[in-house]
């Protein structure tokens, strides 16, 4: 089974070597805190880490497949099969 934690520290980790890179490649130093800021919000709460909560949360699965089988037919009508 996947876990969040498990996930998370794999991200922190690649964030960090990312930013180890591009801080001997980007000379200038308020260009790379401009980098850094993008990453974290790309690679964090704002970003990755929700899309893979999220993904966690329904299975993988989004839209319709998401609820099917969540106390609603596909038409909306609560109850079981169409």
């Amino acid at each position: 089974m996947v876990n969040r934690k498990d996930i998370e520290a794999r991200i922190n980790e690649r964030a960090s070597q990312i930013l180890k890179y591009a801080e001997l490649a980007i000379q200038n130093e308020r260009t790379f805190e401009i980098f850094r800021s993008r990453l974290l919000d790309e690679l964090g709460h704002k970003g990755l880490r929700s899309d893979i909560t999220a993904l966690l949360d329904h299975g993988g699965k989004d839209g319709l497949e998401a609820w099917n089988g969540m106390g609603r037919s596909h038409t909306g009508r609560k109850g079981g099969a169409p």
